[in-house]
């Protein structure tokens, strides 16, 4: 097992909530979802043994850890 690199990135959602996600290796894509009171970094152990033949993402929801919670409108 090769050691890879993480990298952190944020998108801006549709009503501005900033999202962050974290993404491991290359090759065929994998999508990693936390349950609803955890954050995506449980995620990285995983991430790590899968990095050699896949391109991990894992975000983090908007409200849970240290990710800002959804703008409301009015």
């Amino acid at each position: 097992m090769q050691t890879q690199l993480v990298s952190s990135h944020t998108v801006e959602s549709a009503d501005g909530t900033v999202i962050g996600y974290r993404k491991l290796g290359s090759g065929s894509p994998i999508v990693l979802v936390h349950g609803s009171i955890s954050t995506g970094e449980q995620w990285l152990a995983v991430a790590e043994q899968l990095a050699d033949a896949n391109t991990c993402t894992s975000w983090t929801a908007a409200g849970a850890g240290s990710a800002p919670t959804p703008k409301t409108t009015q």
